[in-house]
Formats: C-alpha cells, sequence, structure tokens
C-alpha cells in the first residue's frame, strides 16, 4: 500500500487521485468500445495508449488484485450508465417516454453513479489519500 507521504509516479498533467484515474481510465474503455463516433474513438485510443503505463505504475503501488477488480467493477458501472443514458439521450425514445420509466431510468443513474463514487473512495483510500465525503439532502427542506 502507497503511503500518504508518497506521491505517485504519475506523469499526469492534471492532478488527480487515484480512484479519480481509474474512474477516467474505465469510462475512456467504454468509450472506446460503445462510441459509434470515429473522432471519439481516434481520441480516446491516443489516450489509452498513456492511461495504461500510469495505471501499471499504480498497480506495482498497491494491491493488484484488489485494485484490478475496482477496475472491473468501474467498467460495468460505466457500461450500463452508458446503455442507460443512451437510451434517454435518444430523440424518439425522449418524445415518447413516459414519466414513470424516465423516474425509474434516473434513480438506476443515481445508485450506479452513488456505487462508482464509494469505488472511487476505496481506491483513494488504499493509496493513503483522505476522501472528503457530501452528504445529499433527499427532500426539499432548506439548511440552517
Amino acid at each position: 500500500m502507497l503511503e500518504a507521504n508518497v506521491e505517485p509516479k504519475l506523469k499526469l498533467s492534471v492532478s488527480m487521485t487515484p480512484g479519480e484515474f481509474i474512474d477516467l481510465f474505465a469510462i475512456s474503455i467504454i468509450k472506446l468500445t460503445k462510441s459509434s463516433s470515429e473522432f471519439v474513438k481516434t481520441e480516446t485510443n491516443q489516450r489509452l495508449i498513456e492511461f495504461y503505463d500510469e495505471y501499471e505504475i499504480l498497480l506495482e503501488q498497491s494491491a493488484q488484485a484488489e485494485i484490478n477488480k475496482k477496475f472491473f467493477d468501474l467498467l460495468k458501472i460505466h457500461s450500463q450508465l452508458w446503455d442507460l443514458e443512451s437510451k434517454v439521450r435518444r430523440p424518439d425514445v425522449v418524445d415518447n417516454i413516459n414519466a414513470n420509466l424516465f423516474y425509474v431510468t434516473a434513480m438506476k443513474i443515481f445508485d450506479l453513479n452513488l456505487t462508482r463514487a464509494e469505488i472511487k473512495r476505496d481506491i483513494d483510500k488504499q493509496f493513503g489519500y483522505q476522501s472528503i465525503s457530501k452528504e445529499y439532502r433527499t427532500d426539499d427542506s432548506e439548511e440552517n
């Protein structure tokens, strides 16, 4: 496990936690496999080549099996999110979707994103990063 005071040897131009990086890596793979845009696929492929080396560095500094499992969990979540979000983005579906189905889809997306955030926090903890949690209100009451 990486000690909290040791910085990872990542070459990223944007500062992010290991959880955010692995999440972005997973999203990029889903984009490459599911996007219909050749431009997006080309750009994403270039990014993935760079990401792979960074991912290998992270694995060297961690419990590889556990990080790989969390990575594949994120891949599965992003695949589900892509499919759900694609359904509600299509104009022919949006025009014909009923409110209940839209609500159910939105709740599935919300739940998947909560699970995704939990996985990223778990990854960050393995690398000694402190998480900042935010409590979400479920009602319309104002904070005092």
